[in-house]
């Protein structure tokens, strides 16, 4: 099975739409969503319209907590029920062909927002990433939250060159962060050879100035 794989979209309708006219283009049989749909809110009903219309399925981010879990008045009285709906259907972790779907570090419980709100000084360290894979049993690991790419194995980060395909480890699990929609990014997944190909949405328009991320910590 082809998945498509978007993460932290924030809302930004034009990219999605694009991510999902690129995994139309490459055969995608299967939508996942690794969280943050949510934004502000403005533009949270023409997101979710849009990820119901793909028959999107996934989990819920820091962000969408307030939608995701049992809702608040407050937020009935702010939210259409279509959004409510939708929202409420993203897990806190999923399992699906042999993958294994969180917004963050398996090892988090992103049904506590003490933990899902989690800031680590030192993020994707190897005891977090020791921990991620001892959380999750699929040899097929993927988040999103930290808006780029990188990838894992039990030895440490692998050299992987970003908008390359990445065949994922034959003698062992893979964790892969997956970089953000709003940033102009999206990954196929075949589930049978196991190989991830990132998108580049920006592919076909001009680039807009990126701020520099600070560098990834992994030890």
């Amino acid at each position: 099975m082809k998945l498509g794989i978007l993460s932290d979209i924030h809302e930004a309708v034009e990219l999605l739409e694009g991510a999902l006219g690129r995994f139309d283009r490459e055969g995608v049989d299967r939508v996942v969503v690794l969280g943050d749909v949510f934004e502000t809110g403005p533009r949270i009903e023409a997101t979710v319209e849009i990820l119901r219309r793909a028959g999107a399925v996934g989990v819920f981010g820091n962000h969408d907590y307030g939608l995701s879990t049992p809702p608040s008045d407050y937020i009935r009285e702010r939210f259409s029920e279509r959004v409510l709906a939708y929202m409420g259907s993203l897990l806190p972790r999923m399992e699906f062909e042999g993958c294994f779907f969180a917004h963050r570090e398996p090892w988090l419980d992103c049904s506590d927002v003490a933990q899902v709100w989690h800031v680590d000084e030192e993020p994707l360290t190897p005891s977090s990433i020791a921990r991620s894979f001892d959380a999750a049993a699929s040899r097929s690991i993927f988040i999103g939250h930290f808006h780029r790419w990188a990838a894992f194995a039990r030895s440490g980060l692998i050299d992987w060159e970003d908008g390359t395909s990445l065949a994922l480890c034959d003698d062992g699990p893979t964790l892969v962060v997956v970089n953000a929609v709003c940033d102009g990014h999206a990954a196929t997944f075949e589930t049978t050879t196991r190989v991830l190909t990132p998108l580049d949405l920006y592919a076909d328009r001009t680039r807009p100035d990126r701020r520099p991320l600070p560098p990834l910590v992994t030890g």
